[in-house]
């Protein structure tokens, strides 16, 4: 499909198969322009494009131009499948001025893909501007490794927002499946944060900006999403308001080595660290700082410390905070 959408009362394009036996061909749904130009999308008056019951299913809606949606750029619904992968692709689109619906509603994120499981190359490339919700926000499994981009109100790259749990897997012929978290990144996440195929790198000191992990809820770090449409907050972010980072027990064993967290901030989560990942490095200076990990509702705080280079661990080094919480 591509063309040209301009001026519709409804959504631009609406599709649902819900139900319904996979359509003739491999793909559900292709959104695509030829090298050098692009569908767009004007003036709408609900989502520019809307998809739905995905799952097992490819779709692809690459190279759009979407401007004023009321509500979403693109809405991707149920498209996380548990045996297949990379069925979904979501890749170098533009959304600007769109999310923002009249009479004071919720505003809508630019991109919503609610279930994913793929590479993180299947939703790159993506841009916006002047949004409701400028963010591409998902749930589900990224089977490579991920680098995090925040999401901010300032036109460029699309960050992301999770608003369910994040597995972080490592799938053939990927190898290892590290999440990368640079200096002054906000990762903000409503379940859980799993890492399994891979190690969590915060540990970027390019800059002195925090790196926070920290709870969708949670309108003090980056882009608010309390009172969009992806959830109505009673209240300012509080503790156990997400999950926390979970380092699995096959998080870190291909290689060897565990999670660097360096000057990073843990905020509201129920557990801040859950390690049960056995990992083991090289000698190396170690933190003074070392957190401690609580199964309880409690997030960690600071204890020193000192290991051997052959104790078990999850990191090379720690040093950072982790506010608004008592010691366990």
């Amino acid at each position: 499909m591509q063309g040209a959408f301009s001026d519709i009362g409804g959504n631009g394009v609406d599709q649902d198969l819900t139900g319904l036996p996979p359509p003739a061909g491999s793909q559900a749904l292709s959104v695509d322009s030829p090298s050098g130009s692009n569908t767009t999308f004007t003036a709408i008056g609900q989502a520019a494009i809307v998809s739905r019951g995905l799952d097992g299913l490819m779709a692809e809606v690459s190279n759009t131009r979407i401007a004023a949606a009321a509500t979403y750029g693109i809405n991707r619904e149920s498209a996380d499948d548990a045996t297949s992968n990379g069925l979904l692709t979501v890749i170098n689109n533009d959304i600007a001025d769109s999310g923002k619906p009249l009479g004071g509603k919720p505003s809508f994120p630019a991109i919503y893909v609610n279930g994913f499981r793929g590479p993180a190359s299947s939703f790159g490339g993506n841009t916006g501007a002047r949004n409701g919700l400028n963010a591409l926000v998902f749930h589900g499994t990224v089977t490579t490794a991920l680098t995090w981009v925040t999401a901010r109100n300032a036109a460029g790259p699309l960050g992301y927002l999770v608003d369910g749990d994040l597995n972080i897997t490592n799938e053939p012929p990927a190898g290892l499946s590290d999440l990368t978290v640079s200096s002054g990144d906000i990762v903000k996440v409503k379940g859980s944060l799993t890492l399994a195929g891979g190690a969590v790198r915060a540990d970027s000191v390019t800059t002195a900006s925090t790196k926070v992990f920290t709870s969708l809820t949670d309108d003090s770090a980056g882009i608010p999403a309390c009172h969009s449409i992806l959830m109505a907050c009673s209240g300012s972010a509080a503790v156990g308001d997400w999950s926390g980072i979970v380092l699995s027990p096959v998080s870190q064993t291909v290689s060897g080595s565990g999670s660097d967290f360096v000057n990073a901030a843990i905020r509201y989560a129920g557990t801040g660290i859950a390690d049960t990942s056995r990992a083991t490095g090289t000698a190396r200076r170690l933190s003074t700082a070392w957190p401690s990990i609580s199964p309880t509702r409690r997030l960690p705080c600071f204890e020193s410390a000192t290991r051997s280079s052959t104790t078990p661990r999850l990191k090379r080094s720690w040093a950072g905070s982790f506010p608004g919480t008592h010691c366990g």
